[in-house]
């Protein structure tokens, strides 16, 4: 074999070699696997938050209640929504004894941002903030009193159900490398993308 055939053998087979990588680093649909990608349906969203409600939650001030949770998703969020019932009671003294008067029945709007747990797999949501929707009905300082109360109970609440808990034999890769790297959401569902640390 001459000088020219080696270096040509040899260029043949580095390339060989370079196919072989690539075709195992690339998934079926040509993109690079290294990420991964989630979709969820609202339906599923729905079920998962279901699971949180009813939810009471008594202070030394306030009693409060919430329930008929609804999903809203829509295109461009970053977020997702739920629309719940709102009962609020006040803490009020009558004869000698201790009394919860109902001062609000309304809607309120919960949302939350989606966080992924490398460790337990679990997406689920944080940054938690309510909205009180006729809110000239209360005034600003009961406001307060909810949010004070309820965003940590909430928190709390869907960190113990999360929206969606992965299992690693779903993905090449291990949990505990991916980090949640872009959300997509429209009106009917959410796209998450999962990608090497």
């Amino acid at each position: 074999m001459t000088k020219n055939q080696l270096q040509l053998a040899l260029i043949a087979a580095g390339a060989l070699f370079l196919l072989f990588l690539a075709f195992n680093t690339i998934g079926g649909n040509g993109v690079l696997s290294s990420s991964e990608t989630v979709q969820l349906s609202s339906k599923q969203i729905q079920r998962s938050v279901n699971r949180s409600f009813p939810l009471s939650h008594s202070s030394t001030q306030v009693n409060i209640n919430l329930k008929n949770p609804k999903v809203i998703l829509k295109e461009g969020w970053e977020h997702i929504a739920i629309n719940l019932d709102l009962n609020l009671s006040e803490k009020k003294r009558r004869a000698n004894r201790t009394v919860f008067k109902s001062v609000y029945n309304g809607k309120v709007t919960l949302s939350g941002s989606l966080n992924y747990s490398p460790k337990s797999g679990k997406i689920s949501l944080k940054d938690i903030k309510l909205r009180i929707l006729n809110s000239k009905n209360i005034n600003a300082r009961k406001i307060a009193q909810i949010e004070k109360s309820l965003i940590p109970v909430l928190q709390k609440k869907f960190s113990r159900y999360p929206i969606l808990r992965l299992k690693g034999k779903q993905f090449k890769h291990k949990l505990n490398q991916l980090a949640l790297n872009n959300v997509e959401i429209n009106k009917n569902n959410i796209s998450l993308e999962l990608a090497l640390k």
